[in-house]
């Protein structure tokens, strides 16, 4: 088995100004087999965005489970992903969203190397996420509906680099 340990910083703006600062701990473990390369990714990350964007401080745990088998100069993998999310979510003036979703994630992908220089890839990613606290909101008609939040959403994407 090999290992990879990491540590990530990040700085997001939004048109110039610091909307949060993130702290992440990464670890891997992998080995390969005959039928392809087998991985295991565990990661911690801690979400500072301040008082602008409060409901999004918090923390984040991922659990990936990922395969891919080069097969001469295609290779196809997979990946699932596991994530909890801990945020401060948004409590004001009666209503209250959920930042603090449980999601699920399957990614398939197939990468070619066309040359030396080149590959092109397509991938297709479902992801599913669950809030964990029903949200309270006020409609249109002024009436206070309280809601549990979940979405859905499929990602396609194909380049070249």
């Amino acid at each position: 088995w090999q290992s990879e340990l990491g540590l990530s910083l990040m700085d997001t703006k939004l048109d110039g100004e610091q909307v949060a600062g993130q702290l992440e701990l990464r670890g891997s473990l992998w080995k390969r087999f005959r039928p392809g390369t087998f991985r295991v990714t565990t990661s911690w990350a801690d979400f500072d965005a301040g008082d602008a964007y409060r409901q999004i401080d918090g923390d984040r745990y991922r659990l990936e489970l990922s395969w891919a088998k080069r097969l001469q100069a295609i290779t196809p993998s997979l990946r699932y992903r596991h994530e909890w999310n801990n945020r401060v979510d948004l409590n004001r003036g009666g209503g209250f969203a959920s930042y603090s979703p449980i999601r699920q994630s399957l990614l398939g992908a197939l990468k070619w190397q066309v040359n030396p220089r080149w590959e092109a890839f397509l991938e297709t990613e479902f992801i599913d996420s669950d809030y964990r606290d029903r949200n309270r909101l006020r409609d249109l008609n002024g009436e206070v509906r309280d809601i549990p939040r979940e979405n859905e959403k499929l990602i396609f994407s194909t380049g070249l680099s």
